[in-house]
């Protein structure tokens, strides 16, 4: 019993703790060179962490900029095809739906099958749906082609995954990790900023829209074969001491189908998400959704009603907006978490770039300078850039390798759901009065604002680490071994 209660406390322990402790437990402890060999085994990023972080993010900005050429077109094939409002709000709730679905699949697929499988899995159906979208005659095969990439490609959140491995295998600062995390908002960023531009500039029809999206998709994946990615999680997890093991539990029989059992057990369930920092994430995750979708209801009809906006005004907006959020991404929050230091992980910064997304998007729907519309919007940007920066890297921090995967998928997908929600909402209390979707937009803000002031630093910044399945099994064959030598 003895020695099970030390395994435990172990197990539980933080790694610069276990660093920490008597001179019995540093024996024990395994060498650096050990422990590099078993990260190797174990499937561990091999190599520097920068030339994965980089090659990763020239991946995805390459993929979003290919699936970004067709964004000038996409409402003359449309019309073309006979898509009309109806059609096309149908079509944006379904593709909200199954990405719903597909990111929770999907992230949990890349914990228990590979980053590189979901990778590949992502741009397999984009090139699927990009070949559909080249032959299209009729409203039907729009369907069919938004079906694969809407619930298969969710490689934004998988390579969040593996930089988030990536992190963990070279033991990287919260603020280095908060970093390679932005470089992946950069790239969308700037590929949203520059792929339409160049796309109105240089292409003419949809088709050689569709045309070089393909190309550009297909020279993403030979980028991904260069990342040194971790391998496959194990399919099981440990197995649990014999006091908690019954005869009677059929996932212990050892049999085919009880590894089945247990393989889509583990597929399904995700332990992270019971704790009480994950749920706070994905509280505020939903809440900074939902206030978007409830700001966007009012923003669209509120630029043409007092600016008059047009197609071209639109472009360079959108431009504007990728741009700071490329530079808030690639680098102000770096500076920024940095700037606010350790000691509350974040959690005043948070706080602040709650208050700046509330009061700035007050000002932009009452504002009738449309400078002011810029620098405010500008600075909204920043701050939304640093809010995903700060809840990418604690996702990190909360989840082991075996469910980090997963997490980022549970969190894409109540962004999705509030996704589903939010336009309706918003669009109907727009009917009701022209302001009451910035009440309910800035009530949101100030429960997003309380929860993180009362619970983030709590449940997230003072959370221990979690032990990996590899940590879990060095800390046992320490401890057996010291029980060895006793005997």
């Amino acid at each position: 019993m003895g020695d099970d209660e030390d395994k435990h406390r172990l197990v539980r322990r933080p790694q610069r703790e276990r660093r920490a402790t008597g001179s019995e437990q540093d024996d024990a402890a395994p060498s650096m060179n050990e422990k590099t060999q078993h990260s190797m085994k174990s499937g561990d990023v091999v190599g520097g962490p920068s030339s994965c972080f980089w090659i990763g993010s020239a991946s995805l900005f390459v993929g979003f900029f290919a699936s970004s050429l067709t964004l000038p077109f996409l409402q003359s094939q449309r019309d073309k095809l006979g898509c009309d409002a109806l059609c096309f709000g149908t079509m944006q709730s379904a593709r909200s739906t199954l990405s719903l679905l597909g990111s929770v699949l999907i992230g949990r697929l890349s914990d228990q099958c590979g980053r590189s499988t979901a990778l590949y899995v992502g741009v397999a159906a984009s090139l699927f749906s990009l070949a559909v979208s080249l032959y299209a005659s009729s409203v039907p095969f729009m369907w069919i082609a938004m079906v694969p990439v809407a619930l298969l490609n969710q490689n934004f959140s998988v390579m969040k995954a593996l930089f988030a491995d990536a992190s963990h295998a070279h033991r990287l600062s919260d603020t280095d990790r908060a970093a390679a995390m932005g470089r992946l908002g950069m790239a969308a960023g700037l590929s949203f900023m520059l792929a339409p531009m160049l796309a109105a500039t240089l292409l003419t029809t949809y088709d050689q829209a569709v045309s070089s999206a393909m190309v550009l998709t297909v020279a993403s994946g030979v980028l991904m074969t260069q990342l040194s990615t971790p391998s496959a999680a194990p399919a099981s997890a440990p197995s649990p001491p014999p006091s908690t093991a019954t005869a009677t539990d059929p996932s212990n029989d050892g049999s085919p189908r009880a590894a089945l059992t247990r393989y889509v057990m583990n597929l399904v369930l995700l332990p992270v998400v019971q704790l009480p920092g994950a749920q706070l994430l994905l509280a505020v995750r939903c809440g900074m959704s939902l206030a978007y979708h409830l700001f966007l209801a009012a923003w669209t009809p509120s630029l043409r009603d007092r600016f008059q906006f047009g197609a071209r005004d639109h472009a360079w907006f959108m431009s504007w907006i990728g741009l700071w959020y490329a530079v808030s991404q690639g680098y102000l929050a770096k500076v920024l978490i940095r700037w606010a230091g350790v000691e509350d992980g974040g959690t005043r910064l948070l706080q602040a770039c709650v208050v700046c997304l509330s009061a700035g998007r007050v000002v932009a729907l009452w504002t009738s300078s449309l400078s002011t519309v810029y620098v405010v919007m500008a600075a909204v940007i920043v701050a939304l850039g640093v809010v995903n920066t700060i809840l990418s890297s604690a996702c990190a921090r909360l989840a082991s390798k075996e469910e980090i995967g997963g997490l980022f998928g549970v969190m894409e997908a109540v962004e999705s759901l509030a996704g589903i929600v939010g336009p309706t909402v918003g669009g109907l209390l727009y009917r009701q009065h022209r302001q009451a979707p910035l009440a309910i937009l800035v009530g949101v803000y100030a429960v997003v604002f309380v929860l993180v002031a009362l619970l983030y630093r709590r449940h997230v910044v003072e959370h221990q680490p979690p032990a990996s399945a590899a940590e879990q099994r060095e800390v046992a064959a320490v401890a057996d071994d010291k029980r060895d030598k006793r005997d």
